[in-house]
């Protein structure tokens, strides 16, 4: 049906109304100032998934300047993506009103004509697109797809396209489709195709696709092609360039129309800054053998410590006792026990030490307490650093043993550290660097090897590394650092050669050596530091050796230029150790003596500091204290720019920008999160919320959408349960309850709806309806526990439910008012232990009501806060108690307690419901009090007993879905009431529709109808991503009669594999699940390979075809094609 009433509007304003009038505010006005600032942070905004931010920035921008049409064509996009189609429209019209001309305007507005089924309109936007830019190569793509093949225009058109995109391979595989569908195979285009170097599969397919030679499956082979090639960089990046995903509907427009935009470039260098000497810092100590500031993680400015023969020292001369120590490797800081308190490790002839931090006066050393051996700690060493290797949420230490080598050791997050082999380097190190480097969200490893070769391992998680060639391995290196030096998004290499030329090496799909400053100092020794000694937005460089440092400034067309003379002083340190926002040189003199040079500015350029914190030190840790490994990004107006995570602050310049409009933090265990409107020096703590949890339920109500319950907990892929194992799944079948309130049909049909929301792939097999009609005063259950085994999947009937009499914490308080009835107040009495989803052993006691019978439930509704695979293999490490499920005891005549059911598993997610077999206990006459103990984070609502009845009352009707739709929705508001609730969804409201998680790789199903794929438990199955749902009708029920009730059951049949970075085959939703095998440990191969594909190879042609990848979760606050020249 065309839907043409709300595009028609859009039309006629454009022809009745005009333009004119004043443009904007002035550039360098206050209003200016922040039109510039709304419109950034409201882009960004919609890029990171933050919608109603978006929305109120992007609506103050148009009320500041509303003759500026990309604010109104922003705000239009933002309702396209959120199907608010009617609000769009609006939108629309405002921004054509100001320019019918601008390409990107028309081309949402053909988006907008394309979601309302108007297909002439569409055409018509496109046309005009074109016509006004004939390299808007977007437009030129849907146009020519739109078109009859073979047309006049169309022929016109792509020759048109290939001149404005010229190599690009899609539009290759686009001609190749047409000469097809007009009853030619054109070889010269086949030629040009493969001509390219593509990965394992596409020549074979090309050559299968040559010798098909128009037969009647040549259609089905090019659709092959391009199933394969959507899996090789290249094609979708050349995709990407004419395309833009349904997803997505569009991109943002990144620029002012009318208004003057602001440079996206650093400001100019300064290069009349001053570099002094600090006075004030003098000491009588020479022959220093280290010397650094750090960040004690107070809100007090970093500390400076040096070391010698014997001891370190601060500059208030308090001293403490060390090992030998010499060289700029030979100290870090680091938080090794999470108290977010920086220790001090130093690494040197001397030995290893670790000296916890107690007071910002008092440091101890607790080197004997690491259960190291004396061989360990007593060692050679040359270097130390810090990273979390193996991504469960502590830092670990790699170091340099002057004889051994690499040497690693694993922080096991209870005071201890313990050897472990990660890294595949027979040699010794002299440079360490930790980030990411590939763009796969896991930081990798750089490092040098004894023989001055960069070494590069790319980290595979489950603390799996492979080394992998990088375009510079045969050059000898002095140093190397990363950074993202010309702030394209990506973090890179800064090489430094034995020749003295500074290199930026960048990995990746596209692997990339430039040469950044070819004549700097390069004895042996010499050290790379980065940072912004000048705060004009820029990466500045530090080459130190020898008691000299040569400074280079990047100035704001990202060249470096030698700033005059060398300083007399060996850097070790770039800080802002006398005063937030100006970084300081500390080092040492030619005669070791601890010196700080501070740096001075005339131009007065701005600057931020944000120092990144995990959320609290009990009941998480899932990320280090201070987010080490992770990254930060962060946008004033155009200037865009990247860091990773070194320290506990992280510094930028910002130019002649005056504030930072957003900040976005990568946390070093995939999560993400956005900060607008920091202050300076201002700490960004890591919300707490669940990556992971399945999928989650909705139903229509009556009068509005709610939901229900999370779905098919009880098959998750590649979780680990410790270090070295991963759990098998025990059954994929899942059953959840749904009141009959929470359910009521609409014209004619049950309306349930299936979302993913979190960071994870789900794979539904089958789903189908019970309708369950019961006599009046009884009720039904299902058991929703997690348990090995699983409980049974049947409906128990029972008797209207019996409310307990009493209800105590193990501490003997009364806590009978919190669960006496199911209202959302739950049971927290536990405390919080050190890791998220694990607290203290514990029991809630109950007094059950006298008059149940011996054949009763114990029906407890309630919730888990669950962990994860990475603290599964934390808790693995070291002393600490596993989880341990749901364990009854009954208390006896005497007063003693007996264990009824040892292993009863817990709930299975939120808003559960666990029914326990009273039957076994033997109850003395009278009340009988019941304990269920555990020492998992289980929140209890409520606590019922209920007789059993028989079940041949009931009535039961099993329903398959009449229909069953795939789409695109975006990502719910979340609420959490309390730390005691948990996380429930609001289905009406979303928060985005943007890319938020770093969605599994891997072929995906496309949109549409689905209903084929959910009939039979069959291997047979939708796949689903984050942001995705399905929308499935069951045919309504005739009305119970008098004497009967209704509730409903939701079967499902299905897996569910999330991306935490310690699950098995995180990175990719394959290997394909299947029900003959349920352990899930071959590792992924060709996907031509896989036995589920073989077996049904058809539904990657008919289904399977939307390949997904987290490419525009990577590029984060990078906007696409933002930068004119400088």
């Amino acid at each position: 049906m065309h839907r043409t009433r709300l595009t028609i509007p859009i039309i006629l304003v454009t022809l009745v109304l005009g333009c004119g009038g004043s443009e904007g505010p002035s550039p360098g006005s206050d209003e200016y100032t922040s039109v510039v600032s709304a419109f950034y942070a409201g882009v960004s905004a919609m890029e990171v998934g933050e919608d109603l931010r978006a929305n109120a920035k992007l609506t103050l921008v148009t009320e500041l300047a509303p003759r500026e049409p990309a604010a109104w064509a922003n705000l239009a996009l933002m309702a396209m993506r959120r199907n608010e189609l009617d609000v769009a429209t609006g939108h629309l019209a405002h921004a054509l009103q100001l320019d019918s001309t601008n390409s990107e305007i028309l081309l949402l507005a053909a988006a907008h004509a394309r979601m309302m089924d108007d297909d002439s309109a569409q055409v018509r936007y496109l046309r005009r697109a074109v016509l006004v830019d004939s390299l808007n190569v977007r437009a030129l793509f849907e146009l020519i797809e739109l078109l009859p093949e073979g047309s006049d225009e169309s022929r016109s058109l792509t020759n048109q396209l290939v001149t404005a995109a010229p190599g690009n391979t899609s539009v290759v595989l686009k001609r190749l489709q047409q000469s097809v569908s007009l009853g030619t195979l054109d070889l010269e285009l086949l030629n040009e195709l493969s001509s390219y170097a593509w990965g394992e599969g596409v020549d074979e397919q090309i050559e299968l696709l040559r010798n098909s030679a128009l037969e009647e499956d040549t259609a089905i082979q090019i659709a092959i092609l391009r199933n394969i090639l959507l899996s090789e960089p290249q094609y979708r990046q050349d995709l990407a360039e004419v395309r833009v995903s349904i997803e997505r509907v569009g991109d943002p427009v990144t620029r002012f129309i009318r208004l003057l935009n602001p440079s996206s470039f650093p400001a100019p260098r300064d290069d009349s800054l001053q570099i002094v000497v600090d006075q004030q810092l003098v000491t009588s100590d020479s022959s220093q053998g280290w010397i650094s500031a750090i960040a004690l993680g107070n809100a007090a400015l970093p500390a400076i410590f040096y070391a010698g023969m014997d001891s370190v020292r601060t500059l208030r001369q308090e001293a403490w006792e060390a090992p030998r120590v010499s060289g700029h490797d030979a100290g870090i800081g680091m938080d090794y026990d999470f108290d977010f308190r920086t220790d001090l490790v130093l690494a040197g002839a001397g030995g290893l030490r670790l000296l916890r931090q107690d007071s910002l006066e008092q440091f101890t050393d607790v080197t004997s307490e690491l259960n190291l051996s004396a061989t360990l700690t007593g060692a050679a060493y040359t270097g130390v650093w810090a990273a979390d290797i193996d991504l469960e949420g502590d830092i670990d230490l790699v170091l340099n043993d002057a004889e051994n080598g690499l040497l690693t050791l694993r922080n096991n997050g209870d005071g201890t550290l313990e050897r472990a082999q990660w890294f595949s380097v027979d040699s010794g190190i002299h440079a360490f660097a930790w980030a990411d480097l590939d763009q796969d969200g896991d930081p990798d490893a750089a490092l040098i090897d004894s023989e001055g070769r960069l070494r590069v391992l790319a980290n595979e998680r489950q603390g799996q590394f492979i080394s992998i060639q990088n375009p510079i391995e045969d050059l000898t290196l002095l140093d190397v650092t990363v950074s993202d030096s010309n702030s394209d998004g990506r973090i890179e290499i800064l090489a430094l050669t034995d020749i003295g030329q500074i290199l930026r090496v960048t990995l990746g799909n596209e692997p990339a050596v430039d040469v950044l400053f070819e004549a700097a100092l390069h004895a042996a020794g010499t050290q790379l530091l980065t940072g912004d000694l000048d705060n004009n937005g820029g990466t500045d460089i530090v080459v130190t050796t020898n008691g000299q440092s040569q400074i280079l400034l990047q100035d704001h067309d990202y060249a470096f230029y030698s700033y005059g003379a060398s300083v007399d002083l060996e850097t070790y340190a770039l800080s802002a150790t006398r005063f937030a926002g100006q970084l300081d040189m500390v080092g040492l003199s030619d005669d070791r003596r601890p010196v700080r040079y501070g740096i001075l500015t005339s131009k007065g350029y701005h600057w931020k500091q944000i120092q990144p914190r995990a959320a609290q030190a009990v009941g998480d840790q899932r990320i280090n204290s201070f987010g080490i490994g992770g990254e930060v990004e962060i946008r004033a107006g155009l200037l865009y720019q990247k860091q990773p995570i070194t320290q506990p602050i992280v510094h930028f310049g910002l130019g002649e920008q005056s504030l930072a409009d957003v900040a976005r933090i990568t946390w070093p265990n995939g999560s993400v999160q956005a900060e607008f409107d920091l202050l300076s020096d201002e700490i960004v703590s890591a919300t707490q919320r669940l990556k992971g949890s399945c999928p989650w339920l909705f139903t229509w109500n009556g009068e509005e959408v709610m939901f229900v319950t999370d779905f098919i907990w009880r098959s998750p892929l590649g979780l680990r349960i410790n270090a070295q194992e991963t759990a098998g799944v025990m059954t994929t079948e899942d059953w959840v309850k749904i009141k009959g309130d929470q359910l009521q049909p609409r014209s004619g049909y049950y309306d349930v709806r299936i979302t993913a929301e979190l960071w994870e792939t789900h794979f539904f097999d089958h789903v189908s309806l019970m309708v369950v009609d019961h006599p009046v005063g009884t009720e039904i259950f299902v058991d929703e526990r997690f348990a090995f085994p699983p409980p049974e999947l049947k409906i128990h009937l029972t008797s209207e439910l019996m409310p307990i009499v009493g209800a105590w914490n193990d501490q003997g308080q009364d806590i009978l008012e919190t669960v006496l009835v199911q209202d959302e107040r739950y049971a927290d009495f536990f405390g919080r232990g050190d890791y998220q989803g694990i607290t203290r052993d514990h029991y809630l006691e109950v007094e059950i009501n006298e008059e149940t019978p011996q054949d009763a439930w114990l029906v407890a509704r309630g919730w888990i806060r669950p962990t994860d695979s990475s603290i599964n293999v934390a808790i693995s490490q070291g002393a600490h108690s596993p989880p341990s499920g749901l364990r009854l005891e009954a208390q006896l005549p005497d007063g003693s307690w007996k264990v009824v059911h040892a292993n009863l598993g817990f709930p299975s997610g939120k808003s559960k419901t666990v029914l326990i077999d009273l039957a076994p206990v033997a109850r003395s006459s009278g009340a009988q009090r019941l304990r269920l103990h555990t020492n998992m984070e289980i929140y209890w609502d409520a606590l019922y007993t209920a007789a059993k009845l028989d079940d041949s009352a009931l009535q039961v009707t099993h329903m398959l879905p009449e229909s069953a739709d795939l789409r695109y929705r975006g990502f719910s508001i979340v609420n959490e009431e309390d730390r005691s609730s948990p996380e429930l969804p609001a289905y009406n409201t979303l928060s985005g529709t943007a890319q938020i998680w770093r969605d599994l790789v891997g072929y995906h199903t496309r949109f549409g109808d689905v209903l084929p794929l959910l009939v039979q438990v069959d291997d047979r199955y939708v796949i689903m991503n984050a942001g995705d749902e399905m929308l499935l009708q069951f045919s309504e029920m005739d009305p119970t009669a008098t004497d009967q009730e209704r509730d409903f059951v939701l079967i499902g049949d299905g897996w569910v594999k999330d991306g935490d970075y310690n699950t098995t085959f995180s990175k990719t939703l394959r290997p394909l699940p299947s029900h003959a095998d349920p352990t899930y440990d071959e590792i992924p191969g060709r996907l031509k390979d896989d036995p589920v594909y073989q077996r049904y190879s058809s539904d990657w042609l008919d289904y399977h075809t939307r390949y997904v990848v987290p490419e525009s979760h990577a590029k984060g606050l990078a906007f696409p094609n933002e930068r004119d020249n400088p």
